[in-house]
């Protein structure tokens, strides 16, 4: 085989059908939007802005299956409503933002229509003792108010209500609070909280245009052995197709970079935004490791962070996660 035929990828077209592709990238480039748009969940907003705490494991802790259960008291709530509650509405706004579309989206758990007013309703089950709650979650209420003017902005609502909804999951006993907000000051909260969120992804939005050049112009890092090319184009039409790939060889043929380059490759043609390398061993996490600086070093520009356990970062013989427990058994160090 010759050299240029070496370093040729084999890819996927837009139609689906097979065709050859350079080494320098996969480019299956369609004619460019005017302004792309990024989505962000209700949710997502809230919680990147004001969510806040810590590990303290003192806190009650949910079993594994209160997000079953959660959904089973929504469904719970829901069917003991009115005619004048409708469930499970989506809701989306969109903003124009430098050089993109920022839409927020969402679905409230429910919107009364009743006396004249509407009220967004926001459901919560807990495991806490509700009789015990002074006040609505500080979150919770953030993402009741967003629903709120995601629904009453575009009716040109002068006032809406808000209602949080608290369940304890174990007895189904249920507490109510409510509060109504004017719709001028809550625009202005809404939109103070939405300018926070653009710090972040204004700038997300510049790396992703950095990102995506240094990929396009991304060569495989060295010439292919035999099967590796072969290899890295399944696994780029897998992602192409939305499907799984199982994938056995033997050590030393080159897995690492055979896959990475393909999915780098594919997150350049909007195929997706977070690549994720799971690892059971140690050794194979550094190989990743040193597959990204290898790619870095050939110009790739793409951030990456390494995830691990606690137990093998706490400096504690036990994990252990509260303050009490660490004073107690924590090493008394002396510094003279």
């Amino acid at each position: 085989m010759g050299e240029e035929s070496a370093r040729t990828m084999e890819a996927v077209d837009m139609s689906g059908e097979t065709c050859l592709a350079g080494q320098e990238g996969f480019d299956l480039s369609t004619e460019p939007q005017a302004l792309e748009e990024v989505r962000v969940s209700v949710r997502r907003l809230v919680e990147f802005i004001l969510r806040h705490g810590d590990i303290d494991n003192r806190r009650h802790i949910s079993p594994d299956n209160a997000m079953q259960e959660g959904g089973r008291v929504h469904r719970m709530i829901q069917r003991r409503m009115g005619a004048e509650y409708q469930a499970e509405v989506p809701l989306k706004m969109t903003f124009p933002a430098d050089g993109y579309m920022l839409s927020v989206e969402g679905r409230a758990d429910g919107i009364i229509h009743k006396d004249g007013k509407v009220t967004i309703d926001e459901i919560k089950g807990t495991y806490r003792d509700i009789a015990r709650l002074l006040a609505p979650l500080p979150l919770h209420v953030a993402q009741a108010k967003c629903y709120a003017y995601l629904y009453g902005a575009p009716q040109g609502l002068e006032r809406i209500c808000v209602r949080l909804t608290y369940c304890h999951m174990p007895s189904g006993e249920i507490r109510y609070f409510h509060e109504e907000y004017g719709f001028d000051s809550l625009e202005e909260w809404f939109r103070g909280l939405l300018a926070a969120y653009r710090k972040w992804s204004d700038y997300s939005w510049r790396w992703r245009g950095i990102r995506g050049d240094s990929i396009r112009g991304l060569e495989f890092p060295f010439p292919y052995r035999e099967g590796q090319r072969e290899l890295a184009a399944h696994v780029y039409r897998t992602i192409y197709h939305k499907k799984k790939l199982f994938l056995e060889a033997p050590t030393g043929v080159g897995k690492t970079i055979s896959t990475v380059y393909p999915a780098v490759q594919a997150m350049g043609q909007g195929m997706g935004e977070k690549l994720f390398y799971l690892t059971a061993k140690t050794i194979t996490r550094t190989v990743a490791e040193e597959t990204m600086d290898i790619l870095r070093g050939r110009g790739l520009r793409l951030k990456s962070v390494i995830l691990t356990a606690k137990e093998k970062i706490c400096f504690m013989e036990e994990t252990e996660c509260n303050p009490d427990f660490c004073l107690a058994f924590s090493p008394v160090i002396h510094l003279d």
